[in-house]
């Protein structure tokens, strides 16, 4: 299992995957590589497992450097790559409204789940604090996590003495 030396949270990930396939009497040995040297490992296919984040624009799915045949020797260093996924790949880049590109992301999200070129271990979620005195807090996955021009503070009521 390969994974970035310096990325202290993929070590963790690295070792609890390892620990849980022990549980299974599958043996795994972790490499820990430098990230230069990651990317090459990657790109020449010199990895069964690896660990690495992936990460998008919430408000445009574009697969192609990862799951199209396209991308193949590039940014897609699984290889996966199908006639359907192709199209699919293409027909949401394509789509004209939210409706259709959310039944074809469905569409790809059931051939990604049959056809498994990548298996997501864990997801990051974005976690917020806030005082129960703010009223209109809109939390969103967009950084900071939230839309700040909806906040307000309530009255803060003080104790009569």
């Amino acid at each position: 299992m390969r994974y970035r030396a310096d990325e202290a949270l993929f070590a963790t990930v690295a070792l609890q995957f390892q620990a849980a396939a022990a549980r299974l009497g599958i043996p795994v040995t972790l490499q820990p590589t430098e990230a230069g040297s990651l990317a090459m490992a990657l790109k020449a296919s010199d990895f069964d497992v690896y660990v690495r984040v992936l990460r998008g624009n919430p408000f445009m799915f574009n697969f192609t450097p990862i799951f199209h045949t396209r991308g193949v020797g590039a940014g897609n260093i699984t290889g996966f790559s199908t006639p359907a996924s192709d199209r699919l790949i293409e027909a949401i880049a394509t789509a004209n409204t939210k409706a259709h590109r959310a039944r074809l992301l469905r569409r790809f999200q059931a051939l990604m789940q049959q056809e498994m070129p990548i298996v997501p271990l864990f997801f990051l979620p974005n976690r917020i604090a806030a005082s129960r005195r703010l009223t209109g807090l809109q939390v969103g996955s967009l950084k900071p996590g939230y839309t700040l021009t909806t906040v307000e503070r309530a009255p803060q009521h003080l104790p009569v003495p």
